[in-house]
């Protein structure tokens, strides 16, 4: 009984919490904007879809919610298929909070894999189901993995594509961490997939942020360069030596 109080709990936190227009969650309310994140809507798909299950809300409402995310995330403003963090849910337009105009590749991996969870649960023949079958499968193919690779290394996911600077290089996607979906997605591509080694490559490697390097004392080599221009060395490979060869 405990646990089911709690699953009830969690999972009416997202019925309540959510933009009426677009069906996506809502993780605080604004008078002014809807803002709605990508993220934490993927959660509250896959929440929703247990609620089914357990018969805590009906499948019509589960139905009806997804199928104006799909409409919602079908016409938002994107990049090569990706999604910002947050969006104005009124306006279909990225909310960046006064911070550099990007797309979040973590995020946008989230609500896809939420999306093809959703997309394999509804197996209706009604025209409802078939139509998000149908609109997932267009988000789905919109999304181009290549295009998020980091400019020297096509194995390695970027965490975030820039609005403005196509080649603006971000933190890349690597070790142990929550984002690591984003390459089983891109593996599975059918469009655009990346080599299955990318997967095992992004856990061996490691990257060091430029923080990490200002408050650290090294040496004047050629790897310490390396690093203060934030390249990524899998297995302590200097990416411009293979670069020059």
């Amino acid at each position: 009984e405990l646990f089911s109080l709690i699953q009830i709990a969690h999972i009416n936190y997202f019925v309540e919490n959510y933009d009426i227009n677009t069906g996506m969650h809502m993780p605080f309310r604004m008078k002014e904007k809807a803002i709605v994140s990508v993220k934490e809507t993927g959660g509250a798909i896959l929440s929703l879809m247990v609620g089914v299950e357990k018969n805590f809300i009906s499948r019509p409402l589960f139905i009806s919610r997804v199928k104006r995310i799909v409409k919602f995330l079908a016409t938002a403003q994107n990049k090569h298929g990706f999604f910002s963090s947050y969006y104005d849910g009124r306006k279909g337009i990225p909310e960046y909070f006064d911070r550099r105009p990007q797309y979040d590749v973590e995020s946008s991996a989230a609500i896809m894999e939420a999306l093809l969870v959703v997309r394999q649960y509804l197996k209706g023949d009604d025209e409802a189901e078939k139509e998000i079958r149908r609109g997932i499968s267009d988000i789905w193919e919109r999304m181009d993995w290549k295009a998020v690779t980091m400019p020297y290394d096509p194995q390695t996911l970027r965490s975030n594509l820039d609005m403005l600077d196509e080649y603006h290089v971000s933190e890349p996607i690597v070790g142990v961490n929550q984002g690591l979906n984003a390459y089983m997605l891109a593996m599975a591509s059918t469009r655009s997939n990346i080599p299955i080694a990318s997967f095992a490559n992004a856990i061996e490697s490691k990257y060091v942020s430029r923080a990490e390097v200002s408050s650290s004392l090294l040496p004047d080599t050629t790897f310490s360069d390396s690093v203060r221009q934030n390249y990524l060395f899998p297995d302590g490979v200097d990416r411009r030596e293979q670069d020059s060869l």
